[in-house]
């Protein structure tokens, strides 16, 4: 079995996916701003580039949608 987990290797946050190891940022440290001590669980929301995938790590989550972006020709 195979659990979906947060921990920390060499002090960053990595979410365990799918066999696979995810570097996650808090979206707080991003907007630069206070985390929000009151919210213990939080959302990874797993995003995709062309080159990497990560974890964005949220308070909240209200809706989801999923966008393909396509390049200019």
């Amino acid at each position: 079995e195979t659990k979906n987990k947060l921990e920390y290797i060499q002090k960053s946050l990595v979410l365990r996916l799918r066999g696979k190891i995810l570097p996650v940022v808090m979206i707080s440290t991003l907007l630069g701003i206070k985390e929000n001590e009151e919210k213990k669980i939080l959302r990874i929301l797993v995003l995709k580039t062309a080159t990497r995938t990560f974890g964005l790590a949220v308070d909240v989550i209200y809706d989801e949608e999923e966008i393909l972006v396509k390049p200019i020709p």
